[in-house]
């Protein structure tokens, strides 16, 4: 649900919509990117963990412990998290929003054949975004709501008719509209958010 303002800045007047990626931390309805290097900070702990999963179990037998190994991860772990934190303060000074509509995001799914990103996406700090923008729109007074993402990133923004992703772009085969795939997410995110699709609980 919304969360309750306790003041709201004059200037902030904004309803904006987030679609979340991997590559980068989300793209807004308008376009703007935010965490364009958010895959290098996590392609860098992933590795790390995979690599040393791989020689833990090598040297299980002869490994008396694994306290180096967990204060270089929580090095990893403390700079993704000050550079998401970054991007989100950059994501507020910019935009100035007065609701932010971000899509319900999915648990990660465990198994599968390829380890390595499998890895990857359960280290996705997916949930850490999600709380950091909700902790930070409660400081700035901004409404945070989450909204229904079934077929989100299918349905045309612009119409309304399921389109089709290629090559990172959305096309529309109902009315032609044609734009960047993550900027039509975001823009059904906000248009969900303002019609009252809202995740509730």
């Amino acid at each position: 649900p919304v969360e309750m303002k306790v003041r709201r800045h004059k200037d902030y007047h904004r309803e904006v919509g987030l679609a979340v990626g991997i590559r980068t931390m989300f793209v807004t309805d308008e376009g703007n990117i935010y965490g364009e290097q958010y895959s290098d900070y996590q392609y860098a702990l992933s590795e790390y963990v995979r690599e040393g999963n791989i020689r833990y179990r090598r040297n299980k037998d002869k490994n008396p412990g694994r306290k180096k190994y967990e204060a270089q991860k929580k090095r990893y772990e403390e700079r993704l998290h000050s550079y998401i934190n970054q991007e989100l303060n950059r994501f507020f000074q910019t935009e100035k929003p007065r609701t932010v509509y971000l899509v319900k995001l999915p648990h990660g799914q465990p198994g599968g054949i390829n380890k390595k990103i499998n890895n990857s996406v359960t280290l996705w700090q997916r949930g850490y975004i999600r709380e950091r923008l909700r902790q930070k729109c409660r400081e700035q007074s901004v409404e945070f709501a989450e909204v229904i993402g079934k077929d989100i990133s299918r349905e045309c923004s612009c119409c309304g008719a399921m389109g089709r992703k290629t090559d990172g772009s959305f096309i529309c085969s109902a009315c032609g509209y044609r734009t960047e795939e993550k900027v039509n997410t975001a823009r059904n995110v906000r248009k969900r958010g303002q019609t009252g699709q809202i995740v509730h609980g």
